[in-house]
């Protein structure tokens, strides 16, 4: 909502924004982003999803992701009438990162715009409802978590948006090691233990 937007802001500016960081199902993420935007899918637009492989995983903050994606796929559902909206999902191993591509077929951003759409309040359709927090928000977000989000100016055929969320992050736990590592303090302790009574 606005009023969320704007508490989001504030507590971003003044540094006591709190992320809950959990290993993210990047497939599960997506779908249900997906899911939240059924109302809002044009007509005759297709929305392709296209991680470059299954079952990629994430360590952030899932509440926050899933934000910064809704909020960029709901801006192209409301600037694409036709053509596609696409969201690619990419492991980037040199910078343990994942990098979200949102790109659509829509009206695009004016060249007059695209220095300042991730500023306070900035609209590109002054008719349309909202504060024009959204990108700011996002970009506040990505960069919070340690990201960043542009925009990609090379691209002219709509927009295309570029969100990348490093790993923040411990590995998924390995049973197997936590099992060896759990023997070797029985056994260091057992051995100070008999050091003690000896």
């Amino acid at each position: 909502s606005t009023l969320d937007s704007i508490i989001d802001v504030s507590n971003m500016e003044v540094g006591t924004f709190n992320f809950h960081l959990e290993h993210i199902d990047l497939d599960q993420l997506c779908g249900e982003t997906r899911a939240s935007l059924t109302d809002l899918m044009p007509t005759g637009v297709d929305f392709i999803y296209q991680p470059t492989r299954a079952g990629m995983r994430l360590y952030s903050d899932r509440k926050r992701v899933g934000q910064v994606l809704y909020n960029l796929l709901s801006n192209a559902c409301k600037n694409t009438t036709s053509g596609s909206i696409t969201l690619n999902a990419t492991f980037l191993p040199a910078k343990d990162s994942i990098q979200f591509i949102v790109t659509d077929t829509g009206r695009g951003i004016p060249a007059d715009k695209t220095d300042v759409i991730f500023e306070h309040f900035e609209k590109l359709d002054h008719y349309s409802p909202g504060l024009g927090l959204g990108l700011y928000v996002c970009r506040l977000i990505a960069r919070a978590l340690g990201g960043d989000i542009i925009l990609d100016t090379s691209y002219t055929t709509g927009a295309r948006f570029i969100f990348t969320v490093p790993n923040n992050s411990p590995p998924l736990p390995n049973p197997e090691k936590e099992k060896a590592n759990n023997d070797e303090k029985i056994k260091v302790s057992t051995l100070s233990f008999s050091n003690i009574t000896a």
